[in-house]
């Protein structure tokens, strides 16, 4: 919850959310460093970081999903990212034990569970894509000539707005 209110009234949501998605992958990768040598307070301070990131999105995507989401259809789309956390639950654990009896340790499995986060983190936090179709789909709008005419048609407002679903904000 503290998240969702951060993103509502302090901070730009898709800000909100690549910082959490940075902070975990941070997190995770540090968790599968762990040794007996670590300090507790260490270990305390990362285990904290990964609690208030990895355990704590829910009130920050949700209700932008349903934000985003067109008219008539935030439960489908909430329901379908959900869903799509759900398949994770099932199947990072499986992958992760998999890992486990490969490698012999827990390390591995640590860093592999950063790497989609730190990829979504990084996309959170680059320049909308949806900004800059819109522009070129206007200036090809705006140009002389059939080809750019053509070519603005395909890159209709219709498409522009729902690449935004993914990407806006």
């Amino acid at each position: 919850m503290l998240w969702g209110w951060v993103g509502s009234f302090h901070v730009r949501p898709r800000l909100v959310m690549g910082c959490l998605a940075l902070g975990m992958a941070g997190s995770v990768a540090l968790a599968g460093l762990f040794t007996a040598a670590w300090p507790i307070a260490a270990i305390g301070l990362v285990s904290a970081v990964l609690s208030a990131t990895a355990m704590s999105w829910h009130g920050i995507l949700l209700p932008e999903t349903a934000r985003l989401a067109p008219p008539g259809s935030a439960g489908a789309v909430t329901g379908g990212v959900l869903s799509f956390g759900q398949i994770g639950a099932f199947l990072g654990p499986s992958a992760f034990a998999f890992l486990l009896r490969l490698t012999g340790g827990y390390g591995l499995g640590w860093v592999l569970c950063a790497v989609p986060a730190l990829w979504l983190g990084v996309s959170l936090l680059r320049p909308r894509l949806a900004v800059g179709l819109a522009k070129l789909s206007r200036e090809l709008r705006g140009s002389a000539g059939a080809r750019g005419r053509a070519l603005a048609r395909v890159l209709s407002d219709r498409q522009v707005q729902s690449v935004a679903i993914f990407v806006k904000k």
